[in-house]
């Protein structure tokens, strides 16, 4: 069997995250609204980003080692907490979607503009998901393992993917915040963002 190369397996990975880092999941509503609003957005990337690193490699050392995690199992806990966490979320964008001018843009401005509490909510969004760990630890993993004796080289393409796509958000944000100065704009977003958290929790209600 021959060997990949390492750029081969390093573009495989950054493929593999492409496909699933682009879908409209918590992390993806909560990055571009901080993007746009401008508040800790490149923080809030770095949390992100670093918290994708840290597991595409521990699933990979979990896979070298015959572990693979297929999310089977997962603690009940878990499930019921990410659940009523996002249902609050949803709750949360939909009532700001709903609120009017001068309220939704203070409610904004308090949830946006403290960051013990955005990057305790960017921690939430990432860690009590169980999809994360199940593209990071789970399927990251088994491919990498695959492309051995380049499975490094795999993690580090899903990687750089991560890294790319959170600060790309985190910076075109600015570039998007024109747009969003009427409250129609806002109102619009907080809906999508309350819509796409409820799909997640029930989702995750479903496993």
């Amino acid at each position: 069997m021959e060997t990949l190369s390492f750029q081969t397996a390093y573009f495989n990975g950054a493929l593999l995250m492409s496909g699933l880092i682009v879908s409209l999941g918590p992390q993806n509503v909560m990055a571009i609204r901080h993007g746009i609003s401008g508040s800790y957005a490149v923080t809030l990337a770095a949390l992100f980003i670093a918290a994708d690193a840290g597991l595409i490699v521990l699933g990979v050392i979990l896979a070298s080692s015959g572990a693979s995690f297929t999310g089977e199992g997962l603690p009940t806990t878990l499930t019921f907490v990410a659940v009523a966490y996002l249902s609050w979320l949803a709750l949360n964008s939909l009532s700001s979607a709903a609120a009017r001018g001068e309220q939704r843009r203070t409610e904004v401005s308090e949830q946006h503009n403290q960051l013990g509490k955005v990057m305790l909510a960017g921690a939430a969004v990432t860690f009590l998901n169980p999809g994360v760990y199940i593209d990071t630890l789970g399927l990251i993993g088994v491919v990498a393992v695959k492309h051995q004796p380049q499975q490094w080289a795999l993690a580090l393409g899903a990687i750089s993917t991560s890294l790319l796509w959170f600060l790309a958000i985190a910076l075109c944000g600015r570039i998007c915040r024109p747009f969003f100065q009427s409250d129609a704009s806002w109102r619009t977003l907080d809906l999508l963002a309350g819509i796409v958290m409820l799909s997640v929790a029930w989702q995750i209600f479903s496993l």
